[in-house]
């Protein structure tokens, strides 16, 4: 089954993301996702096949980008974390409680 909780090491390309949803829709699609692309497609379940792949693709995208997010802020703020240790080291250094 395919887990859609896998971490992303680079952002794949469009193509790689039209790939993992095609093998998801073959093996386990989202069933909600799924009811509503075939709810749109007034039952026609080829068009909701392809209406799925569109909107999970999209939904990955939106996943990735949260995961950039997220890495970019805890590089932030192990920045703002080592800058802070390193203030309070001069500070215990200034009054010799190093």
């Amino acid at each position: 089954m395919f887990d859609e909780n896998v971490q992303f090491t680079r952002n794949p390309n469009e193509e790689g993301l039209y790939e993992i949803a095609a093998r998801e829709l073959t093996k386990s699609p989202k069933k909600g996702l799924y009811a509503k692309c075939l709810a749109e497609c007034e039952g026609h379940h080829e068009r909701a096949r392809a209406l799925y792949l569109r909107e999970r693709v999209k939904q990955l995208k939106a996943k990735i980008n949260t995961f950039d997010k997220l890495d970019r802020n805890k590089v932030i703020n192990t920045e703002s974390s080592k800058k802070k240790n390193e203030d309070q080291l001069k500070e215990w250094n200034r009054w010799g409680l190093n």
